[in-house]
C-alpha cells in the first residue's frame, strides 16, 4: 500500500523517511494563499515559496513526488472574478516553476481549469469534496480526477468501498489516522472554517479558534464509544483495503506540533503493526489543534481585541492530549465485524462498539469530568461570539 505523508518543511523531515519503502509522496503547502486548505494558518509552520521550492527539490532528490493542496471548500465566489482568477494562475505559474508534481483540489471549477491550462499536473480530489457514493465517483473521474480520497465515513463500508472501485479507473486514497466522529455534524461547517481560515483575504488574519474541533472532544469524551465509531484505520488491517483495491492511503497532520505523531505513525503503518495506544498514531486525540509556541502568543494580541478575555484564558488552559488509552491490541479482529457486512449504520440498534470501547479505551475518569466541565463552560458561552 502506498502511503501519503504530510511534511512539515522540517529540514530532516526528508532525511527520515527516504528510506521508508511505502511512501511515495509528501504533501503540503504555504502558510497562507489566495486558494487556502484544510488547516487554519496559525497552527502551520511559516513557510514562504523559497523553503517551499527548496522541500520540493528535496523530495525529488531522493525519489519522492510533492503534492500540493489547493483543497479550500470555498472561495467566496473569487474565482469568477479577473482579480480572482489572476491570483489563481499566478500561484500555479509558481507552483508549475517550482516542480510540484501533483494538485488537491476540491472545487471542481479547479480541476477543469488545471486540466485545461496545467495539464502536466496530477489532480487529486480532496476529502473535503465529499464523495462517497459511486455517482460522485463518476463525475470526479469524468471531469478528469487522476485520484480521489473517499469520504473517511466509509472506511468500514466496505460494500460501498468495492462499489466504487468497480466503478471508476482513476487512484483511490483513503486517509488512515483522521479520528473524526462518525457522521460528524459538524464536518462541512468545519471544512469551511478551516478554508477561511488559511486564506489571506479574510478580516480576521487568519486566526479563528477551532470551535468545530473543541466541540468535536467533548463529543467524544461524553461518550467513549466515540473514540471506537471513529474513522480510522489500524495499521494491522491495511490488507483489507488492499483486497478491494485501495492504492493508497494518506496520513494526517500538517499542523506544526504534529511531526513527532506523523513520523511515529509512518512507521507504524508501514510495519503494519503497533504495539501500544491507537491513540499515538491519531493526532486529533494525541495532540489536538491547540499552538503553545511563541507564534500563537504574538498572535494572542489580535485575538484578545476580538473575544472574551475570561474564556480565552479558559482556552489556553485546555489540554493539547487527550489521555486516553486505546489498546491496539485489544483491537485484533474488531475489523471482521464490518468486513463481514454486520454493520447496519443503526448505532441505536446495535451494541457491537460499546461493548469493544467498554474493553478497549481506558481513560480516568476525575480526568474526563474536568475536561468535559472546561469545554462545557466554553461551548455553553459560545467563545466565537465577539464581546
Amino acid at each position: 500500500m502506498k502511503l501519503s505523508v504530510a511534511t512539515h518543511f522540517h529540514d530532516d523531515f526528508i532525511d527520515k523517511i527516504k528510506n521508508k519503502k511505502d511512501v511515495y509522496e509528501i504533501y503540503g503547502k504555504l502558510t497562507v494563499d489566495p486558494v487556502g486548505g484544510g488547516r487554519i494558518s496559525y497552527s502551520l509552520p511559516t513557510i514562504s515559496k523559497k523553503r517551499l521550492w527548496q522541500h520540493v527539490k528535496k523530495a525529488h532528490n531522493n525519489g519522492l513526488q510533492f503534492n500540493y493542496l489547493l483543497n479550500a471548500v470555498c472561495l467566496m465566489g473569487r474565482e469568477f472574478t479577473y482579480q480572482g482568477e489572476k491570483e489563481i494562475l499566478k500561484l500555479l505559474d509558481q507552483l508549475e516553476y517550482i516542480g510540484v508534481d501533483s494538485i488537491t483540489i476540491t472545487l471542481p471549477f479547479l480541476l477543469k481549469l488545471i486540466k485545461k491550462k496545467y495539464p502536466h499536473f496530477k489532480v487529486h480530489v480532496s476529502l473535503f469534496a465529499l464523495v462517497d457514493h459511486v455517482c460522485k465517483a463518476k463525475y470526479w473521474e469524468e471531469m478528469g480526477a487522476d485520484s480521489i480520497t473517499i469520504k473517511s465515513t466509509l472506511n468500514r463500508n466496505f460494500d460501498m468501498l468495492k462499489k466504487i472501485r468497480q466503478a471508476v479507473k482513476c487512484e483511490l486514497q483513503l486517509i488512515a489516522n483522521n479520528g473524526c466522529l462518525y457522521y460528524c455534524p459538524f464536518g462541512f461547517y468545519h471544512s469551511l472554517l478551516l478554508s477561511h481560515g488559511s486564506q489571506y483575504r479574510n478580516n480576521y488574519r487568519n486566526f479563528i479558534i477551532d470551535y468545530c474541533s473543541l466541540a468535536c472532544r467533548y463529543i467524544r469524551l461524553k461518550e467513549l464509544v466515540n473514540f471506537i465509531r471513529s474513522d480510522w484505520i489500524r495499521p494491522e488491517d491495511i490488507h483489507y483495503y488492499e483486497e478491494i483495491g485501495i492504492d493508497s492511503l494518506k496520513l494526517v497532520d500538517r499542523a506544526k506540533f504534529c511531526n513527532e505523531v506523523l513520523l511515529l505513525a509512518i512507521d507504524a503503518y508501514i510495519k503494519r503493526s503497533y504495539n501500544g495506544n491507537l491513540a499515538d498514531l491519531i493526532p486529533a486525540y494525541s495532540t489536538g489543534y491547540f499552538v503553545k509556541d511563541k507564534d500563537f502568543f504574538i498572535s494572542q494580541k489580535f485575538f484578545l481585541k476580538i473575544f472574551s478575555r475570561n474564556l480565552v484564558r479558559k482556552y489556553f488552559k485546555i489540554p493539547p492530549r487527550i489521555e486516553v488509552y486505546i489498546d491496539n491490541y485489544k483491537l485484533n479482529g474488531f475489523l471482521e465485524f464490518f468486513v463481514q457486512g454486520k454493520c447496519k449504520q443503526a448505532c441505536n440498534e446495535c451494541d457491537y462498539c460499546y461493548n469493544v470501547a467498554s474493553h478497549v479505551v481506558k481513560i480516568n475518569e476525575n480526568y474526563r469530568q474536568s475536561f468535559l466541565n472546561n469545554y462545557k463552560i466554553i461551548l455553553d458561552n459560545n467563545i466565537l461570539i465577539p464581546i
